[in-house]
């Protein structure tokens, strides 16, 4: 069962994030009391060249895990739905454990507050720089030099990311095994009302979800 309701939240800190060129891709998730849906990729210009969103659902729990493929940027997305969204508990907090793992997080109403959603691990922000050729070009004059971490050759556009806060970056520390190698995704869920008093954990044994992760991708 998850532990009891925690209130202290971290600040959002600010790091610079190099380019990592490998793929990090996730299989389809399994959940046993609802089908898969199909995966979503989309193409950006930022970092997350691709998007990969994998989403498992059951009574009232979404779980979406998203991949950016064109660097390390592994997220998680959670939506209740459950009894606890009724007004009288005033709102939901979620505990989340991913690989071990855990942090509670305040989640966000939709519009009619007919679900509460968090979005784990996104970065803050993400700005384009340029890597210093040592040439002033127009686009230089306008987009700011990249940190001496970010990799590449001169006169490529680099990124500098702003990270999530500390709690969330936290989270998926455990994605990793000690030989740098990507571990299947282990997530369980379980939803408190922002009072501590009210718990939605599917009766003790919390929401339970996989996701595996290709061999060939790791």
């Amino acid at each position: 069962m998850a532990p009891n309701l925690r209130t202290a939240f971290a600040k959002p800190a600010r790091i610079s994030v190099a380019l990592i060129f490998f793929l990090c891709a996730l299989s389809a998730p399994h959940s046993s009391a609802s089908a898969d849906s199909p995966s979503e990729t989309s193409m950006t210009g930022r970092p997350s060249a691709v998007v990969d969103r994998r989403c498992a659902e059951t009574q009232g729990v979404k779980i979406c895990a998203i991949n950016r493929l064109g660097r390390n940027i592994p997220q998680l997305e959670v939506t209740y739905s459950g009894y606890l969204t009724t007004p009288e508990y005033g709102g939901v907090v979620a505990w989340v454990s991913l690989n071990g793992m855990t942090g509670f997080f305040h989640m966000k109403p939709n519009e009619d507050k007919s679900s509460y959603q968090i979005w784990l691990g996104r970065p803050a922000s993400e700005t384009p720089c340029l890597i210093d050729d040592q040439t002033p070009s127009r686009d230089s004059l306008q987009t700011p030099s990249c940190p001496p971490d970010v990799p590449g050759r001169p006169g490529d556009l680099g990124w500098i990311v702003v990270g999530p806060p500390d709690q969330e970056a936290i989270l998926f520390a455990a994605l990793l095994d000690a030989e740098g190698l990507r571990q299947p995704w282990k997530i369980e869920a379980a939803f408190v009302s922002v009072d501590g008093r009210r718990w939605d954990s599917k009766y003790g044994v919390n929401y339970q979800f996989g996701f595996e992760i290709p061999t060939r991708n790791r």
